[in-house]
């Protein structure tokens, strides 16, 4: 949306642009979701939050884990009939093939429904069904995770940087000064502000961008750089 809007790429505006966060799929799921005529009433509860969200991914959003919860329980009740126990070794892949698999797959899920293609799910199974479960499950586990009311939800009580040191586990006396501190972050899997998480359950944020520039060819002093997870400084 930011590229659609045309000129007056400044530097400021760049900035912008790279702290993007507002999630297309949720966009894309957003009608579909209004489709539906729910008999559950914590789906109906999920349904009504997710509508009436901007889908803005903010430290603060209230629908943003909500959101996720429920695309990785549509995700998880697609591929547990097909793939069974193997499932759960799946979901805990931190290796590139396998999590490029699952994000691949998350990715499209909204497409294959609006298509009402159905060769992935079940015998018998429906979307309208499984997409009532999922929300029904992501209410669930909301409402454990991050207490009764809703209205007090936020995304960055459970998404927040988690970064391990490589040496942390053979120096663990030395690892307050090797591991970043956590820090509390918006933005997903899908924003440009990246702040992706494995699809086990835990929305911590396990990938970033490794560095972002913004280069200004008629002002290289108003150029930008950042490293997100920063130097120590301590040798």
């Amino acid at each position: 949306s930011h590229l659609a809007q045309g000129g007056g790429f400044t530097a400021g505006r760049m900035v912008e642009i790279h702290g993007d966060r507002v999630s297309e799929p949720a966009r894309a799921f957003q009608p579909l979701l209004a489709k539906l005529a729910l008999q559950s009433e914590p789906a109906r509860d999920a349904q009504a939050m997710l509508l009436a969200w901007d889908c803005n991914t903010t430290r603060d959003s209230a629908a943003a884990p909500l959101f996720s919860a429920f695309r990785q329980a549509l995700l998880v009740s697609i591929l547990r009939p097909l793939l069974g126990d193997a499932t759960d070794n799946l979901l805990r892949a931190q290796d590139r093939g396998g999590n490029s698999f699952l994000t691949r797959t998350l990715a499209r899920l909204h497409l294959l429904i609006a298509k009402n293609e159905t060769g992935l799910l079940p015998a018998g199974a429906t979307w309208g069904a499984l997409l009532e479960s999922a929300l029904e499950s992501a209410q669930a586990y909301c409402l454990k995770a991050l207490g009764p009311d809703p209205l007090r939800w936020r995304w960055d009580a459970i998404h927040h940087t988690a970064a391990v040191h490589l040496l942390s586990g053979m120096f663990p006396e030395q690892a307050t000064l090797l591991d970043p501190p956590a820090i509390a972050m918006g933005g997903d899997l899908d924003t440009p502000q990246a702040a992706g998480f494995y699809l086990d359950g835990d929305y911590r944020v396990r990938a970033l961008c490794v560095a972002r520039y913004i280069f200004d060819p008629s002002d290289w002093g108003n150029s930008r750089w950042v490293i997100p997870a920063g130097v120590s400084a301590h040798p």
